[in-house]
């Protein structure tokens, strides 16, 4: 005997409220508002989680509709439910448009509860001012945890006392445009020029702390001085700026922090030993990534990434490391096996001469052929050791 068909209505209300919560909000109301009593009960007056995402871009299908839609349905019925909001803006919008907008998002009926369940939320592309204004909107919210910041503008700095408004903040991630920095101008640095009047109860309550592509370093350790509480930092896509005469910095990371670093092609091994020296209570370090290396020299001339030396004078001023894994990879042809040959007898063994690298930290290179181009190398530089 056959079974017939399930109709998507003839499932739980269980079973809808798991996958209405699965579906951007915009686009759920689009398709299930007002069909029925029953999917309009679910959708108002059950406290289902939703997560929202905004493009401010009108010309897009349906965009006009979907903007009145929230305007005038989903954000006065349903804000208090949203744990998620993600804006996100196009770059040929108006700018008088897009101060209409955001102020429609943020002013409507039942302000008591407009957002109140909202913990992440993601500005992506948005110009500093729409920024700043939305944070100052978000600034009484009570629960957000989270906020990442997509394509900022390194031309425009944000202040950083607009992201610190957000008092109950445990996480923040920023990202730079790609195609708006270059190693040869200076990067994307926090406005702190207002910091000294700020309290440091409105810092206390950061632990996560994500940064990508490019940033002064010295920003970097003046920003982390008033994350008191930090304890994860992850730096991705390393390229730093770096104009002090001293390696130390004025203003070294003191709390006890967990690190990963994920490094670029044109990675510089000093700033990396800047870095690590300005953390004199690093506990945790994870670094990984796709390195260049020149493997034409001597070891005592090669990169400074295959120095077997320079990494045990680097590791062994880290003196409260508990937990360590480098992974650090690269490719290089070899037709006459000439850079084999000088890895295999020249590179490796001066790693595993070296004590206090290959006894204590398992530090070890490997290389290793593409299998489908016999010609074709990787190296890869491991350790994985969860105490020293």
């Amino acid at each position: 005997m056959s079974n017939p068909k399930s109709k998507f209505e003839s499932l739980s209300n269980e079973i809808l409220m798991i996958v209405f919560e699965h579906i951007e909000v915009g686009n759920l109301f689009y398709s299930f508002y007002n069909l029925n009593q029953r999917l309009n009960y679910l959708l108002l007056d059950h406290p289902l989680h939703f997560y929202c995402t905004i493009r401010s871009d009108s010309n897009r299908n349906n965009g006009h509709f979907f903007r009145r839609l929230y305007k005038d349905i989903i954000l006065p019925k349903i804000s208090n439910h949203i744990q998620s909001l993600t804006l996100i803006q196009c770059d040929d919008d108006d700018d008088d448009m897009l101060k209409t907008y955001y102020d429609d998002l943020f002013h409507f009926k039942n302000e008591d509860k407009k957002f109140v369940s909202l913990r992440l939320l993601t500005l992506d592309n948005l110009a500093l001012k729409d920024m700043e204004r939305i944070l100052n909107q978000c600034s009484g919210l009570p629960n957000i945890k989270c906020l990442i910041i997509f394509n900022a503008d390194s031309k425009e700095n944000i202040k950083i006392s607009s992201i610190m408004k957000i008092n109950s903040l445990c996480s923040f991630e920023l990202s730079v445009k790609k195609e708006k920095y270059s190693i040869l101008k200076p990067p994307y640095s926090f406005n702190m020029n207002d910091m000294t009047t700020m309290t440091t109860t409105l810092l206390n309550s950061i632990k996560y702390l994500t940064l990508h592509n490019c940033f002064a370093l010295e920003n970097l350790f003046l920003l982390c001085e008033h994350l008191p509480h930090l304890k994860f930092l992850t730096l991705n896509e390393l390229n730093l700026w770096y104009k002090m005469n001293n390696i130390f910095s004025p203003y070294p990371l003191k709390c006890k922090v967990k690190f990963h670093l994920r490094i670029g092609y044109n990675t510089n091994f000093n700033h990396i030993e800047i870095l690590l020296s300005n953390m004199p209570n690093l506990y945790s370090l994870n670094i990984e990534g796709g390195i260049e290396f020149d493997l034409t020299l001597s070891d005592g001339n090669s990169s400074s990434f295959l120095n077997s030396k320079r990494w045990e004078h680097l590791l062994i001023k880290l003196t409260n490391l508990k937990q360590l894994f480098i992974d650090l990879r690269t490719g290089f042809n070899d037709d006459k096996k000439s850079i084999l040959g000088h890895v295999k007898d020249i590179l490796i063994p001066s790693f595993h001469k070296n004590d206090f690298l290959f006894k204590k930290c398992n530090f070890f290179l490997k290389v290793y052929p593409q299998h489908n181009d016999k010609n074709f190398y990787h190296l890869r530089i491991v350790v994985c050791n969860d105490t020293l």
